[in-house]
């Protein structure tokens, strides 16, 4: 009944060829969808735009879901980012002839607009569902990070941010955006981002663009790819002695050693990497 596409990003360009054939692969939900159902799109990417057409088609109603446009019908307003989360108020505008319902002050504890985004696109479906707002909000207050996935660790005075399990250009930018909000010093260790094709290069010095942006306290890279992150937030003006690029085939419990000497307490030190290159056992 109700179907959902919450983003178009990099990860498969490598398969598909460019952002345009990875948002055309998505649109292939719609071969399991009929008259009457409803689905969920990302309201701020053009490319889903033809998407919208193949569905109305199909006599599917789209929906945009945005976190700009107050006029969308599902709009996610972000109210703050407290309690080690983010909170929003959610306007629905559902139903030809329903006035929009607005649900206040709903949290999810994880940090990062990225969640603000997936809390907007699972309570929209709760609504369409026919659920209430205090039992899509107690929902959302019971999220827990999955393993490997932003998981938190405290080591001593240190906190880890382990994103191990995978990585792409967007989930690298949504992770060193909860580093931001993260207080004392902020270190970021990034790796190979795999499966980005023929411009992988490019999309790794990207992050490292994103990196220097956020004005981190330290970066390490590892891996040849890792490498270009750390040449790219060099280029943006972050300063080389706050990049450490590991040599290629360095192994982790050497990465550690030289790692650990240079961390304080009250440090936050987000690890992330594709799935490849098992960073979790750094």
């Amino acid at each position: 009944r109700v179907g959902m596409i919450t983003n178009v990003g990099t990860s498969l360009m490598e398969l598909l060829g460019s952002r345009e054939g990875i948002a055309k692969a998505k649109s292939e939900i719609l071969e399991g969808m009929g008259a009457g159902d409803t689905l969920l799109i990302h309201g701020d990417e053009p490319l889903l735009a033809p998407t919208a057409e193949m569905a109305v088609a199909r006599g599917v109603t789209p929906l945009r879901v945005s976190l700009t446009d107050p006029t969308a019908p599902v709009y996610a307003r972000i109210t703050g980012s407290e309690r080690g989360g983010m909170t929003f108020d959610l306007t629905l505008r559902v139903g030809a002839h329903q006035p929009a319902t607005t649900w206040e002050g709903l949290h999810i504890p994880a940090l990062g607009e990225h969640m603000v985004w997936a809390a907007a696109f699972a309570a929209a479906t709760g609504y369409l569902m026919g659920m209430e707002r205090e039992a899509v909000a107690a929902g959302l207050a019971d999220y827990r990070t999955a393993a490997m996935r932003q998981s938190h660790r405290t080591v001593g005075d240190i906190t880890l941010l382990e994103d191990c399990y995978n990585a792409a250009p967007e989930s690298m930018r949504a992770a060193l955006d909860v580093l931001s909000h993260a207080n004392g010093r902020r270190i970021a260790v990034l790796g190979d981002m795999k499966e980005l094709g023929a411009t992988e290069r490019e999309l790794h010095r990207g992050v490292g663009t994103a990196v220097a942006a956020h004005r981190l306290h330290l970066l390490v890279t590892v891996g040849d790819l890792g490498a270009e992150i750390g040449q790219g937030a060099i280029s943006a003006g972050m300063p080389a002695h706050q990049v450490r690029i590991t040599p290629t085939g360095t192994d982790y419990a050497t990465v550690a050693r030289d790692l650990i000497p240079l961390l304080q307490p009250g440090d936050t030190v987000l690890l992330k990497a594709s799935r490849a290159m098992g960073l979790e056992a750094l």
